[in-house]
């Protein structure tokens, strides 16, 4: 068995795939035992990585690609002995790993190029000759550098892969399974195919241009690759988000018609009660304080809150009804005519999801602390919104919102991405504050000519 720099360099490879894929993993779901697993594991790797065969089938592209694919695919074996994940999200952060190694590998070879032009770079990682030990005992300093550029590529490399991409991995969801496929496929291309091509049937004397450009290709079709890893799953989420909210939007739209039509036939209706009631008192000998009290009954659908805004009117007369089944005092005051400029769907959907979460934390409070609080008022230009409510318990943010409290996170925490998406879309702003038991909701939007 021939002293090659390949037979060095598979165990090293094998050592560098596999951390670079764990950082890439982390975060999926872990078998039992996972430290035992993982030392297990990546035990198994390095040692299938030394007795793999390469002295009985030459030293050519065909079969270094072969090669580095088989090592990828016992990598991926491995990964799943350690997580319990989908396959498709083992797979892909299996190709992240690889193609960030990959970078690694390049941009050493890239800089390796450059330092030494003629070609004779002294780390030949593919080398079918024995490793002249003499020689580099000769240019010890040389070979010294060289490790030192290699190491550095590989630490820089590793460490930006961690807190650009690693880190992040999962957040955006699940890839889009028939984007999955072609992929793989491109991104085991640029990783092993164009690589071995480089490295077997590019003369490296005396061809620093080209050598030098394909290196840099190479770079460049890895990040392709694994900006696409992360930039798909993020475009995906978006358009999630970007459905979940439309909808949100079309649904409010559809309620503030349906409430807006109900609220007109209960005033009609509570308006004739109260003239019937009146005029039936005045021809029997119903008792005055009787009919209040039965006026008063009516009353309670009646609304409590008038402004010279409709739609800020019925949300009112909703929550006010709301409020009284709880046993929560709500206060308002509020300028209808500050919010003249919105439409009465957005005004609807913005105050019916700012009073429902209020109410909602209110109706956790004790009985004589359940309160909340409405203001509206033009400041400066500004149509100026403010709800308060007290709160019990800690909050937790994300993405400057506090987490919904509610067991089905994926159901629910959108009450709040909807306010927020109607305060940007007049271009406002909305600031939250939780001090002293007051959870304290502040929106300015600027005042601006009436959407059509």
């Amino acid at each position: 068995m021939p002293f090659t720099p390949l037979f060095i360099y598979k165990p090293v490879f094998a050592l560098q795939l596999f951390v670079i894929e764990l950082l890439f993993t982390f975060r999926l779901r872990r078998r039992s035992h996972y430290v035992l697993r993982m030392l297990g594991g990546g035990v198994f790797f390095l040692c299938v990585a030394v007795v793999f065969p390469v002295w009985n089938f030459g030293y050519n592209a065909p079969y270094c690609a072969f090669m580095f694919l088989c090592l990828f695919a016992v990598s991926v074996g491995v990964l799943c002995y350690l997580y319990s994940d989908r396959f498709s999200n083992i797979l892909l952060g299996a190709l992240a790993g690889y193609t960030m190694q990959h970078i690694s590998q390049e941009l050493y070879e890239t800089i390796a190029v450059i330092m030494d032009p003629s070609g004779e770079a002294v780390i030949d990682f593919y080398g079918s000759g024995s490793v002249d030990f003499e020689m580099l005992s000769q240019n010890w300093l040389t070979v010294m550098g060289h490790f030192f550029v290699y190491f550095a590529a590989y630490a820089s490399v590793y460490l930006i892969a961690y807190f650009l991409f690693a880190s992040r991995m999962g957040k955006y969801g699940d890839m889009p399974r028939r984007t999955v496929i072609p992929l793989v496929i491109f991104i085991l291309v640029a990783d092993v195919i164009v690589s071995s091509v480089i490295t077997y049937l590019v003369p490296r004397e005396n061809n620093f241009i080209a050598l030098l450009l394909l290196h840099l290709y190479n770079i460049a079709a890895c990040v392709v690759a694994i900006v696409l890893l992360f930039e798909l799953p993020r475009r995906k989420a978006l358009e999630n988000k970007f459905a979940v909210m439309s909808s949100l939007l079309r649904r409010a739209e559809e309620k503030y018609n349906m409430s807006k039509e109900t609220v007109e036939l209960i005033n009609i209706k509570c308006h004739d009660m109260k003239h019937r009631l009146r005029r039936l008192a005045e021809r029997s000998n119903v008792a005055a304080g009787a009919a209040r009290e039965m006026e008063e009954l009516i009353n309670i659908y009646d609304a409590d809150y008038r402004t010279s805004n409709e739609a800020l009117n019925i949300v009112l007369m909703e929550k006010s009804l709301v409020c009284r089944r709880q046993g929560i005092t709500m206060t308002c005051i509020a300028d209808g005519d500050s919010l003249s400029f919105m439409s009465d769907a957005d005004i609807y959907s913005l105050f019916d999801n700012l009073l429902d979460n209020a109410a909602e934390a209110a109706a956790r409070m004790e009985e004589g602390r359940r309160s909340i609080g409405l203001s509206v008022r033009t400041v400066g230009g500004f149509a100026v919104v403010n709800v308060y409510n007290g709160y019990e318990g800690s909050l937790e943010y994300e993405g400057g919102l506090p987490k919904t409290t509610k067991a089905d996170r994926t159901a629910h925490g959108y009450g709040m991405k909807s306010i927020r998406c109607v305060v940007e879309e007049y271009g406002g702003e909305m600031t939250i504050s939780a001090d002293g038991g007051i959870f304290d909701v502040n929106i300015a939007i600027p005042v601006q000519d009436k959407k059509h």
